[in-house]
Formats: structure tokens, C-alpha cells, sequence
């Protein structure tokens, strides 16, 4: 958290997906003022989580999309 408060940009790197319910860890993440998550959408690779990249997505509130299997969330 010292990072975060001293202005470090951090991001989740697939650390969430081995999560049962992604959307507590989402607003979790977001409420500790981490920007992004990193994820491969709970599947091996992303091109297998294709379906929980675009849950993360639609739950993070139209997270910007940099790339497969990583959302943006801002700030």
C-alpha cells in the first residue's frame, strides 16, 4: 500500500484468477486504487478465458482494453 501512496502505478498480474467470484476481488482492487488487472480470464491462456476477459471487463464499468487479457481501469 506504501507503493500505491506514493504514486507507484500497480497492477494485478493474473493474481486474481484463480478467484472463485471475480467481481469482490474487481471492486477490491479498484477501492485499494490499483489501475489494472492483468488476467488471462481465469483460463490457462487468454485466448481460453476469452468469456471471463469479457466479464472482468464489463464488470470493471468499461475498463479501457490495451491488449488480449489485460483491462484497464483508469485513473
Amino acid at each position: 500500500m506504501e507503493l500505491l501512496r506514493r504514486g507507484f502505478d500497480l497492477t494485478l498480474l493474473r493474481a486474481f484468477d484463480p478467484v472463485p467470484d471475480i467481481a469482490p476481488a474487481i471492486e477490491l482492487a479498484a477501492d485499494l486504487g490499483l489501475r489494472r488487472i492483468l488476467t488471462s480470464g481465469q483460463a490457462a491462456t487468454a485466448a481460453e478465458g476469452r468469456a471471463g476477459f469479457e466479464r472482468c471487463f464489463a464488470l470493471a464499468g468499461g475498463a479501457h482494453c490495451n491488449h488480449a487479457g489485460f483491462a484497464d481501469f483508469g485513473g
